[in-house]
């Protein structure tokens, strides 16, 4: 009877609490926002000259809406999205914790259409658009393998080596003032060789592609990569392309198709290549083979589930993070304290250039993680998370019902002073803990206090957290060691400014 009793009683509690806690929860339409007009929403105020929202000033536009409306911004698009803004981690966290096992976002739905319709390559929209347990299967398939730290070791040498060879690049192409014009394209190209290694074991040769012809394999993918990701960027304000093949959605279709052809046939020639050889490594220890041969020998992964995977790495792994390492170097020269600091741990352990670089050895630069995290805090790839609720959520005592689109503003609310002293300073010692030789046993004040994780969250957080962390950040570390370890980084002209949307 007591073992029948006790779980009654636990029902009985739980929904008694849950009860009285409804009474006392405020209702979604109280939630403070921009009112929106009848028909159109809030749409008008993205609108040039009427409105008074940037279109690529996404992190601007949010920072207005915490000033004039608080915490937690409810805003109605249209009558079909509404958008609860999120500024305070602990609702942040609130979010985090009642997304469930399989969480969903409303992402690259143009993209989850283009591959639908072509059920001979893709068997699903692949892991940026798919939800729910058709997500849950893809991602389970491969996440351990591309999340393992021993996999990521695999490459540090072969990353290290495509770095020397963009320093070479560097020495060549520096300007009478030994400057760097444009210095980003040079970093598609980079991140774009560092891709082509991890997701089709294969080098490119991107760094040559002043000596490649415009309809080049490799430039034809960069710019397919460019031209899809800014088509997804569109698509995803409008709901046009879903009843006729707009402009826009041609731009994803013909970027999306010279992408399929050019890694169709990496993909070939590397999957013939390991069947001729009799090459059967699914089993084989993680730091012994690529992650290509491991998913190509293992009969549980679907060629289709793996092509899709390739393409959506080359997708995730060109921009963004080109765009980090940028900032990163962009942050160093203008803080040259922390360069100098830097560049210390770096001799220290690395006495020389041709020391190699090892797992073990960036394990010890301390003081480098912490410029990675402080540039992702200031200017990170996405100004927030995203997220659609399965099911009705409790956020800062309101009701949020099933279907709301939720963003945990994190780049706006990194940059608060409650949660970060001197929030706009670019202060890596932030991110080191108070003991040790880096900060001579004393206490950085900017890092004082007890700091929620959820409110830096460059590579989103749980069950959605991106695939590709580990390999960004190991790709993005070795950079800045070999960089910093050659040159002194400065900048000498206006401070540069984030577009994003």
């Amino acid at each position: 009877m007591k073992r029948l009793l006790r779980p009654l009683l636990r029902r009985t509690w739980s929904s008694l609490t849950i009860s009285r806690d409804n009474d006392i929860l405020k209702p979604f339409d109280a939630i403070p926002g921009p009112k929106p007009l009848p028909a159109i929403g809030n749409k008008w105020r993205y609108l040039p000259l009427i409105g008074e929202y940037k279109i690529h000033e996404m992190d601007v536009n949010s920072e207005l809406k915490l000033r004039k409306y608080g915490k937690v911004v409810r805003e109605v698009i249209d009558k079909n999205l509404t958008i609860l803004h999120v500024f305070d981690p602990k609702d942040m966290e609130a979010v985090f914790r009642q997304e469930g096992r399989y969480p969903c976002r409303r992402s690259h739905r143009a993209l989850l259409k283009y591959r639908a319709d072509r059920p001979h390559l893709y068997s699903s929209g692949g892991l940026f658009p798919e939800n729910g347990v058709k997500w849950y299967d893809l991602r389970r398939k491969f996440q351990q393998r591309l999340m393992s730290a021993a996999s990521v070791g695999y490459y540090v040498g072969e990353c290290e080596t495509i770095t020397a060879q963009l320093i070479r690049y560097i020495r060549d192409k520096r300007d009478s003032r030994e400057e760097m014009v444009d210095f980003l394209n040079d970093l598609y190209l980079w991140a774009l060789e560092n891709t082509g290694v991890l997701a089709l074991d294969s080098r490119l040769g991107c760094l040559y592609a002043d000596q490649l012809s415009d309809d080049s394999d490799v430039k034809r993918l960069i710019r397919a990569a460019h031209e899809t990701n800014e088509a997804v960027m569109r698509t995803e304000m409008t709901d046009a392309w879903q009843t006729s093949d707009t402009r826009d959605y041609k731009s994803l279709v013909s970027a999306q198709d010279t992408m399929a052809e050019i890694i169709d046939k990496y993909l070939s020639a590397k999957s013939a290549s390991q069947g001729s050889s009799g090459n059967n490594s699914a089993g084989d220890d993680h730091q012994k083979t690529s992650i290509l041969s491991h998913f190509l020998s293992d009969p549980h992964i679907d060629r289709k589930d793996l092509f899709a995977m390739i393409v959506d790495l080359f997708l995730a792994g060109i921009d963004t993070t080109a765009f980090s390492a940028g900032f990163a170097l962009y942050h160093l020269s203008r803080n040259t304290g922390a360069q100098h600091r830097l560049r210390q741990e770096i001799d220290s352990i690395l006495p020389t250039r041709d020391t190699p670089l090892t797992p073990e050895l960036l394990a010890r630069m301390t003081y480098l993680k912490a410029c990675v995290k402080e540039t992702m805090r200031l200017t990170p790839v996405a100004f927030g998370v995203g997220r659609v609720t399965t099911s009705e959520m409790t956020i800062a005592g309101y009701r949020v019902p099933k279907g709301t689109q939720i963003i945990t503003e994190n780049q706006v609310a990194s940059r608060q002073p409650e949660y970060f002293p001197d929030p706009k300073a670019y202060v890596p010692e932030r991110w080191l803990k108070m003991s040790g030789s880096l900060t001579g046993g004393g206490v950085c004040p900017a890092a004082a206090g007890k700091r929620s994780p959820f409110l830096v969250l460059p590579f989103g957080y749980g069950p959605r957290m991106c695939i590709g962390r580990r390999f960004a950040e190991m790709e993005i570390y070795v950079f800045l060691a070999k960089v910093i370890q050659n040159f002194r980084i400065e900048m000498q002209y206006e401070k540069n400014k984030i577009i994003n949307s």
